[in-house]
C-alpha cells in the first residue's frame, strides 16, 4: 500500500508593516489618563466641602435652638442728675479742675486758697437694669409694655453654672476726665423675685493716662482727618471684671 503524500502546508499569512510611534501613543494615553483623576478629585473636593458646610450649618442651628446664650449684654444708662447737688457732674468737676489749675500757676498759693477736692458723693451716678425686660425705659401705661417683656423667662442665666460679668465704660479723653483721676464702681446683683442683693462688687478705675508726646503722635496731621469726619472718636473703653464665677441660685433668679 502505498502512502499519499500529506498536504503542503498552508502559506503564512501576508506580514503588514505597522508604523508604531510609541512616543506619540504614550503621550496621548497618559493625557487622556490624567483628566479623568482630575474630574475624581474636583467631585471628592466639592463632595467633601458640601457635606462639611452642611454638618456646621446644622450644628450652629442645633446649638443655637438648644443651647442658652453664651453672652449676655445689657446697656446701661447712668443717671447723672442732681445727686446730692443742684449742680450738674461736669460743673462741680470743671470747677474743681480750674482752681487747681490757677492754684498750680502760682508758685506757692495763699493761705487763705486750698486746693479744691471734688466729693466723691456728689459725682454719683445710677444706673439700674432688669436683666428680665427687653428695654430701659419706665412704663407708664400697660400697652406701652410689648408681649415679650409682659412675660419675661424665669431665668436669664443657667443656674448652678460659674457666669462672669464684666462692666464696659465709654469714657470721653477730656481733661475734666483725666483731673477726676481714680474713681470707683460699686455693682450690685438683685432677685427677681424679692429684689434682694445677692453679691456687691467693688472696682477701682481711672481713665488710661496718655502723655502729650502720645497724643500728638496718635492724632497727627494724617490722622485728623479722622476725627474731624467722626471715624474716630476721642474716647477710651475701660473694662471692669466686677465679677467672676458667680452662681445663680436656682430659687433666686438674678434681674
Amino acid at each position: 500500500n502505498a502512502l499519499s503524500p500529506s498536504p503542503p502546508p498552508p502559506p503564512p499569512p501576508p506580514h503588514h508593516h505597522h508604523h508604531h510611534h510609541p512616543h506619540h501613543s504614550e503621550s496621548r494615553y497618559e493625557f487622556k489618563g490624567i483628566i479623568p483623576y482630575i474630574k475624581q478629585t474636583i467631585f471628592l473636593f466639592s463632595l467633601i466641602a458640601i457635606l462639611s458646610l452642611t454638618s456646621v450649618g446644622m450644628y450652629c442651628i442645633f446649638y443655637q435652638v438648644v443651647m442658652p446664650p453664651k453672652y449676655i449684654n445689657q446697656p446701661l444708662y447712668f443717671d447723672y442728675g442732681s445727686v446730692g447737688s443742684k449742680k450738674s457732674v461736669h460743673d462741680i468737676a470743671q470747677e474743681a479742675l480750674l482752681q487747681n489749675v490757677n492754684c498750680a500757676c502760682e508758685k506757692e498759693c495763699p493761705a487763705s486758697v486750698s486746693k479744691k477736692s471734688v466729693d466723691s458723693s456728689m459725682l454719683t451716678a445710677v444706673a439700674t437694669t432688669n436683666l428680665m425686660q427687653d428695654h430701659q425705659w419706665t412704663p407708664c401705661t400697660s400697652s406701652s409694655v410689648t408681649s415679650s417683656s409682659s412675660s419675661p423667662p424665669q431665668h436669664v442665666l443657667k443656674p448652678n453654672k460659674p457666669h462672669f460679668i464684666d462692666l464696659s465704660l465709654t469714657l470721653p479723653s477730656s481733661s475734666v476726665n483725666s483731673n477726676i483721676g481714680i474713681f470707683t464702681i460699686e455693682t450690685s446683683l438683685h432677685t427677681s423675685s424679692s429684689g434682694e442683693t445677692l453679691a456687691i462688687s467693688r472696682r477701682s478705675s481711672m481713665l488710661p493716662y496718655r502723655s502729650n508726646i502720645v497724643e500728638v503722635l496718635e492724632k497727627g496731621l494724617w490722622f485728623q482727618v479722622f476725627y474731624v469726619l467722626g471715624v474716630w472718636k476721642e474716647e477710651r473703653e475701660v473694662t471692669l471684671d466686677c465679677f467672676n464665677h458667680f452662681v445663680e441660685v436656682l430659687d433666686q433668679p438674678l434681674n
